[in-house]
């Protein structure tokens, strides 16, 4: 074998293994969005069905964020891990549900696999959440914006039933949602986190279609200052 034939092979290969890095890039960029977006519309689709026979589904709610779009709606499935992320908007395990007094967690990519949260940065203080169920709908209010608080992975305190770094684990004794994707189009070590506080609820809609008899108070709602170490801006660094 010559030496330009054997650099002939090795460019060969070189580019054979380009060309396999770029098709991969293309799926997780755009083939997993195709793909993952599909399969939460029809999950969606299917859910609302259901409700509407007054069936039980696999999916335990449907988040709506106008914010992101009149017809933006994602299932609410159980889990926060890849496989969960990539059939929708994740619910923490440990956190409460929907209308229950407790923090919602709810989290979503902002990148691949559909990325619900892809306009995270656009929220801001008073958007509404709508969260459906087959019994209800939830109105949760934000509290602040999607670029006003960034935390590390590691913290903890997004978690928690009362969502503030200076709640020590206290009970809740109110009902409240949390938000969190990635800081950053690719994948970090940092979270944006949005808080919100149950406002309404209309009992017996169907999927945010249909069947609406009214919305009533479900707490008097004030504006809430953020607590120390969350004023937007800060970038909460804890």
């Amino acid at each position: 074998m010559t030496r330009h034939s054997s650099a002939r092979q090795v460019a060969i290969c070189l580019l054979v293994l380009g060309l396999v890095a770029t098709g991969y890039a293309i799926w997780v960029l755009v083939g997993t969005n195709v793909v993952a977006h599909h399969r939460a519309g029809l999950l969606v689709e299917r859910t609302r069905d259901s409700w509407a026979r007054g069936e039980a589904s696999s999916v335990e709610a449907i988040v709506r964020i106008p914010r992101f779009g009149d017809d933006w709606a994602y299932p609410v499935v159980n889990g926060t891990d890849d496989a969960a992320l990539a059939r929708g908007v994740g619910r923490d395990t440990g956190s409460a549900k929907p209308g229950e007094v407790g923090n919602l967690v709810l989290a979503a990519h902002r990148i691949t696999h559909g990325q619900p949260f892809n306009n995270f940065p656009d929220l801001r203080a008073g958007d509404r959440v709508y969260v459906d169920t087959k019994s209800a709908t939830y109105v949760y209010e934000l509290r602040n914006g999607g670029r006003d608080i960034e935390v590390d992975a590691d913290v903890s305190w997004p978690l928690q039933p009362v969502p503030s770094p200076a709640s020590g684990g206290e009970p809740a004794r109110e009902a409240m949602i949390t938000l969190i994707t990635c800081a950053d189009l690719f994948p970090s070590g940092n979270r944006n986190v949005v808080i919100g506080d149950l406002v309404a609820t209309t009992p017996g809609s169907v999927g945010g279609v249909g069947r609406s008899s009214g919305a009533r108070s479900a707490s008097p709602y004030e504006p809430r200052p953020m607590p120390a170490g969350q004023e937007p801006g800060t970038g909460a660094s804890l």
